[in-house]
């Protein structure tokens, strides 16, 4: 096929449709590097086709090069201002660098357009949701979920973690059960689900969500399962199941915070005092300048255990 296009463009350099036909081979074999030098001859021979720009675009993807095809969705959209997939292919570039002011501008730009859009209205939701605009992202899903009938997991897990964070606990349930239903990746919303019911203190229920929260994790997220668990477990007074639990956070963060949770729970559950009494010197040792309060009441509590 290479030796084929290659005489094909040899008899008439100015074929376009050679020059297409070889870059997709070339792409479909992963010959990124071939497929863009081709892309590029298309380009220069007809530099105002925005199509030739969106396949740049997709192939720069490909290679995980994201200024690449940043730069060609930016010129899509110079030469087709009204191009809403390469709108919402670059909006999803400035979303991934943070980029949340352009993200916007291009969506509510385009929004205009297609008030109805539902990639759109995606893309503005998660961008709320990424900047930690909870009212804000609780509101644009529910635009989502009742005006548009998009109640894709996506939407629904999005949404029930920020109704979570707006403490509308009956909403956040409900949506996130059903994202649990449909989700093949568990762990967030087992864990968002155990700490609706620790912040209702039916934490009973909030334990067994987190515990299921760990059984499916595998992320780097694991430390917050166990810590939560375990001050689930302080809060009722089940010290002994707390204590490993800090334990494992410790010795996966060596955050000192944790060997003052340590020294409480030993405090709380044993008679022999010496284990709580040499951690809570092991955390004023650790803490450096930070924790003032907690220094304060671990230098109190060891002058207590040693009168």
């Amino acid at each position: 096929a290479r030796s084929a296009y290659e005489a094909w463009i040899g008899l008439d350099s100015n074929s376009l449709k050679a020059y297409l036909a070889w870059a997709q081979v070339e792409s479909q074999v992963h010959n990124y590097p071939k497929a863009a030098k081709l892309y590029l001859s298309l380009i220069a021979r007809d530099s105002l086709n925005p199509y030739f720009y969106k396949l740049l675009a997709y192939l720069e993807l490909k290679r995980e090069s994201s200024i690449g095809a940043l730069i060609a969705f930016e010129k899509v959209l110079k030469l087709n201002p009204k191009d809403q997939e390469a709108a919402a292919q670059l909006s999803k570039l400035y979303l991934d660098l943070e980029q949340f002011q352009l993200a916007d501008s291009l969506i509510k730009e385009h929004l205009v357009l297609d008030s109805m859009s539902r990639p759109l209205h995606r893309l503005y939701l998660q961008s709320a949701f990424l900047q930690k605009q909870y009212p804000e992202a609780a509101n644009r899903a529910a635009f989502s979920l009742k005006e548009l009938g998009d109640s894709s997991l996506a939407i629904l897990r999005m949404s029930g973690i920020a109704n979570y964070h707006i403490q509308e606990w009956s909403i956040a349930t409900h949506l996130l059960l059903k994202a649990l239903d449909s989700s093949s990746d568990k762990e967030q919303i087992l864990f968002y689900l155990g700490m609706i019911h620790i912040a209702r203190e039916e934490h009973q229920k909030g334990q067994a969500y987190l515990k299921l929260a760990m059984q499916e994790g595998t992320s780097k997220a694991m430390a917050v399962y166990q810590l939560n668990l375990a001050l689930s477990y302080d809060e009722t007074a089940k010290f002994q199941m707390a204590i490993p639990l800090y334990q494992a956070v410790w010795e996966s963060s060596q955050s000192p915070l944790m060997l003052y949770y340590l020294a409480r729970a030993y405090d709380q559950y044993y008679a022999d005092k010496g284990p709580a009494k040499d951690h809570y010197q092991l955390f004023l040792n650790s803490a450096g300048d930070d924790y003032y309060r907690y220094q304060d009441y671990s230098r109190k509590r060891i002058a207590e255990l040693k009168r």
